[in-house]
């Protein structure tokens, strides 16, 4: 029934049916199925809940510490919630399950060039534009047709070669705007090969 609401996006009851399923699961002294949850936050990410999602979703990973989806989730809301240091590290999480579980669904991707290309994104928002790069890169090379990733690769370019212009530009501006030396004070160094 959560799953149908889910479909015809009624998220709020789908929510609230989700959540009814995982306390029958747990009053029975059952473990819920990971569907479960995986349904829960996804709910919770299209309803934009990320402060909701980032509190209950370590207990979740403690159940199951082998479902990368559940990484992947963890990193998307600490991302939403631009806590990219923290994401970068959930993301890495789901990235290191080697085989996936026949019980669990996998959302294709989560494991590889979905983490990757969020990877990418914290370290673009962190400014360490190299790092996005080789990210964004080991993204389109998990799956060539993500557009996103692609799309944030050229980004990534651009914004690169934008950068280095303005540096090689700010450097002549700067290099003009330096007041001349009289050559007078100007002293010859010892060592032609010295910073000093």
């Amino acid at each position: 029934m959560a799953s149908e609401c889910y479909r015809i996006k009624d998220y709020e009851k789908a929510l609230h049916l989700v959540n009814g399923s995982i306390f029958q699961f747990l009053s029975e002294k059952r473990m819920p199925p990971s569907l479960l949850y995986y349904l829960k936050y996804t709910i919770l990410l299209e309803l934009k809940r990320y402060e909701e999602a980032e509190q209950g979703i370590d207990k979740v990973l403690r159940l199951y510490p082998d479902y990368s989806n559940i990484h992947y989730y963890k990193g998307l809301v600490l991302f939403h919630l631009k806590k990219y240091r923290a994401a970068i590290k959930a993301f890495e999480s789901g990235t290191q399950i080697q085989e996936a579980n026949a019980g669990h669904l996998i959302l294709k991707g989560a494991a590889d060039f979905r983490a990757f290309y969020y990877i990418a994104m914290c370290h673009a928002e962190l400014n360490h534009e190299m790092t996005a790069i080789a990210y964004a890169k080991k993204s389109v090379k998990a799956n060539p047709q993500f557009k996103p990733a692609q799309a944030l690769l050229s980004q990534l370019k651009k914004d690169q070669r934008t950068n280095a212009c303005i540096f090689r530009q700010d450097k002549r501006i700067m290099f003009k705007a330096a007041p001349a030396l009289p050559p007078s004070s100007v002293a010859a160094p010892n060592n032609p090969n010295s910073c000093s």
